[in-house]
């Protein structure tokens, strides 16, 4: 129970951010995270770009305007009834309204996760987790939210009847609140695995075991068995929650499980003097010159490519050495010893090619009426083991002649699934040796008795590009059981009924680089075909040959000609994209020459690359919003078509949608550092 107010106000809290008052630090708290910081999330003004979205693009006039937010809450309001008036009661309670609700997205907020080492690993050698929060919602709010938070949670524990516990101390002049949450567990640790015998017993002894089980619990006690510890400081209008979750479980229960009147160290257990060491070197970085995590992800090499022009959204900081450095920590400590399980680790970390140094970022960005994205992964050259697989041959960012101009996505990636396949294979025999070895003899065997090629020859065959067209979403009629008949007596099958449902209409296809390997394939897959009751049929159509699926309204096929293997899926997908390929579209009605590519030359650096995509948005979007909207109406479902109707309203229509967002582009590639990738989405200018 006491968790739950904790959890309320604290998202509440995760979501904010505003204005700096005088003794607001200066320096940014995306600034003052601490080493051993895994990933970062930060909003770096959130009310400023949710107003530049406003002012600058239709979608953002839509979603964002004052009057579909004031009919947002009122929705809330209605929906929520008596629990609202309650809730504004409580709000009151603590100084708060409903009003600061709509100032919590008012400037900067973040959320990070660090992996810490233990000062004393001998009692728990596993990192602890320690996350950290912060906002900026101005130097009112941050003070009435901090007393909120506190009050509630001292409130809550009298009303149940629990001590509060919480302790203020002083870190580099600021106040710090420590607030430490007992979680409680059964007093024995529940075994979710099934009886070695348990599919040879009869119904009666399952039974019986379930009964067992359930008294067991019935007769548990609940008692302490971790520790939650919140650490809140408040900076003038900034706010920063420091908090460590339960993790010491495992740990008290073998300590207990080995002396049962054995006194629980639990500060040393769960953490306290290293989430005191965390808010403490948060707070003093506030000070110091630097930037640490942030200021090392953003120091790499190559980091500029993702950082994309604009107002930023948010940007998404990861580093991965310590997260393999508590790998290592949990794999040797389950290992207890077993030399060859550590050996195993090592040779898979050794292949793999992941060492050090991995950081990376993710950007959002709005530029002008662009909606950016950027990424970096640091990879530096040479990139060897399983990270070499990024090194694949590039190609022109730029849709084959035979695509037409109204495709509405296009997709394709560069990738040899032989070269790949190899790269595992070796990977899996080095660490798992002779056993592994084997595993893959079996699979290849299998694969060549079959076929008649080895798997090898059959991942070569389909070359390395490999192209995804999407048509949209298409409603078809399927065939479904009806549950709210009765069921045939004699055959106990339930009768079946027609509905309409929404389907992706997309096809797949390849370039192959070995046609006649491939026409045998077909043969054999048409051996199988003809065990299948009928379900698939032979086809010959446009000079391809191959075999189409329509059962219960679903329509496949998959094609074989011109050097192309098709295989679609959708209403009339596989006919459309087979006259492409046989009949090149004239020069005007080809996609690359389309104005939605040129939008894309201007929108990106279209170099070559491993994967390139290109996509009219609007209609993608709009097309989905309309079939979900029609799929939930012929459901039959809808529990409360008013409240269906009132956030229906709230968002703009399928129409609406579809002028409001245009060309989405993206290209991915590798560089000596590492791997970037880009996209930009045209919105329409606000009128």
């Amino acid at each position: 129970m006491l968790r739950h107010t904790l959890a309320l106000l604290a998202c509440l809290c995760l979501l904010s951010p505003a204005a700096f008052a005088q003794d607001t630090p200066e320096k940014p708290a995306i600034d003052c995270l601490p080493e051993g910081t895994v990933f970062a999330v930060h909003v770096p003004d959130g009310r400023g770009f949710a107003e530049a979205m406003r002012q600058r693009t239709q979608f953002g006039a839509a979603m964002f305007s004052r009057e579909k937010l004031d009919r947002f809450f009122e929705l809330i309001k209605g929906e929520a009834g008596d629990d609202w008036d309650q809730m504004v009661e409580d709000l009151a309670r603590y100084d708060l309204s409903t009003d600061d609700f709509k100032h919590l997205f008012d400037g900067p907020a973040g959320l990070s996760m660090a992996s810490v080492e233990r000062l004393d690993p001998q009692l728990n050698p596993q990192p602890l987790l320690i996350f950290i929060a912060w906002m900026e919602p101005g130097e009112d709010l941050a003070a009435r939210l901090h007393e909120a938070i506190l009050r509630s949670m001292e409130d809550e524990a009298r009303e149940q009847d629990e001590e509060f516990f919480r302790i203020d101390f002083d870190a580099a002049g600021h106040t710090v609140s420590h607030v430490t949450i007992p979680e409680q567990a059964l007093d024995f640790e529940q075994d979710f695995e099934l009886p070695e015998n348990f599919f040879e017993m009869t119904e009666a002894q399952r039974e019986a075991h379930w009964e067992k089980q359930q008294k067991r619990i019935e007769e548990a006690e609940m008692i302490e068995m971790d520790r939650t510890h919140l650490m809140l400081v408040r900076m003038g209008g900034r706010l920063a929650f420091v908090m460590a979750p339960p993790q010491a479980e495992e740990a008290v229960r073998n300590l207990r499980s080995q002396d049962p009147e054995a006194e629980v160290p639990w500060d040393e257990l769960t953490g306290v003097a290293e989430t005191t060491r965390v808010v403490t070197s948060f707070i003093e970085a506030h000070g110091q010159d630097g930037r640490g995590f942030a200021g090392r992800v953003m120091s790499v090499p190559g980091i500029e490519s993702a950082t994309t022009p604009g107002d930023v959204a948010v940007d998404v900081l990861i580093d991965l050495d310590p997260l393999l450095k508590m790998l290592e920590l949990a794999v040797r400590q389950e290992a207890d010893g077993d030399a060859e399980a550590v050996e195993a680790y090592e040779k898979f970390m050794r292949f793999s090619g992941v060492t050090e140094n991995h950081v990376g970022l993710y950007r959002m960005s709005l530029d002008q009426t662009i909606l950016r994205g950027g990424l970096f992964f640091a990879a530096e050259r040479p990139r060897e083991g399983l990270l070499a697989m990024l090194d694949q041959p590039t190609i022109e960012s730029e849709p084959p002649a035979w695509v037409a101009a109204d495709t509405m996505g296009y997709v394709h990636a560069s990738f040899d699934l032989a070269d790949a396949y190899a790269r595992i294979k070796e990977l899996a025999i080095e660490v798992g040796g002779e056993e592994a070895q084997a595993g893959f003899m079996q699979v290849e065997a299998g694969v060549s008795a079959t076929t008649g090629v080895t798997l090898p020859e059959l991942l070569k065959s389909f070359g390395t590009r490999h192209t995804i067209l999407n048509f949209g979403m298409t409603m078809i009629e399927v065939e479904q059981p009806d549950f709210e008949a009765e069921p045939d007596p004699n055959t106990g099958q339930w009768p079946t009924k027609k509905v309409e449902l929404p389907q992706q209409s997309m096809a797949m296809i390849w370039q192959i680089q070995d046609e006649a390997l491939w026409q045998r394939l077909m043969q054999l897959i048409g051996n199988f075909a003809a065990m299948g009751g009928g379900a698939v049929q032979p086809a010959e159509e446009q000079g391809f040959t191959g075999y189409r699926l329509d059962q219960g309204g679903i329509e496949m096929g998959l094609m074989l000609g011109k050097g192309h293997l098709v295989y679609g899926i959708g209403p009339g997908v596989t006919e459309r994209v087979l006259t492409m390929i046989r009949n090149t579209p004239e020069p005007d009605n080809q996609l690359r020459n389309s104005e939605r590519f040129k939008d894309a030359q201007q929108l990106l650096d279209l170099r070559p690359a491993m994967v390139f995509s290109l996509e009219d948005s609007g209609k993608n979007l709009s097309s989905t919003l309309d079939m979900i909207f029609r799929a939930m109406e012929q459901s039959g479902e809808i529990d409360d078509p008013e409240l269906f109707n009132a956030i229906r309203d709230l968002l703009p229509t399928a129409e609406e949608l579809e002028g409001m967002v245009s060309t989405n582009s993206g290209v991915v590639y590798m560089t000596d550092e590492g791997l970037v990738a880009g996209t930009a989405l045209r919105l329409t200018p606000a009128e």
